[in-house]
């Protein structure tokens, strides 16, 4: 498939990121509102079946444990971004199906 997230398509209605981040975003913390975590990225997705969000939220697991792709990240186009996540998504997907 061609197109800006084109590679996610079969099983995503709709992906985005955030980038850049020139300064981050504040969040309340879940456990404790009245602590806050700073993030630099923001993954907006909407799942086509609820069946996929514990495997997509895999991939983004993956994705924000790879410090150096975060610090590359800072600085790739959209385009190599996205071309970057769909090598590492599909190696995540082969690993896992084995």
């Amino acid at each position: 498939m061609k197109g800006r997230n084109g590679f996610l398509r079969d099983w995503i209605h709709r992906f985005q990121w955030q980038f850049p981040i020139r300064t981050p975003v504040a969040f309340s913390l879940m456990e404790d509102d009245s602590r806050q975590a700073e993030a630099e990225f923001v993954f907006n997705i909407a799942l086509k079946s609820n069946d996929d969000q514990l495997g997509m939220l895999n991939k983004i697991i993956g994705t924000v444990q790879d410090e150096k792709l975060l610090k590359d990240a800072k600085t790739m186009s959209c385009s190599s971004l996205e071309n970057e996540l769909q090598r590492k998504w599909t190696d995540q997907e082969r690993r896992s199906n084995g």
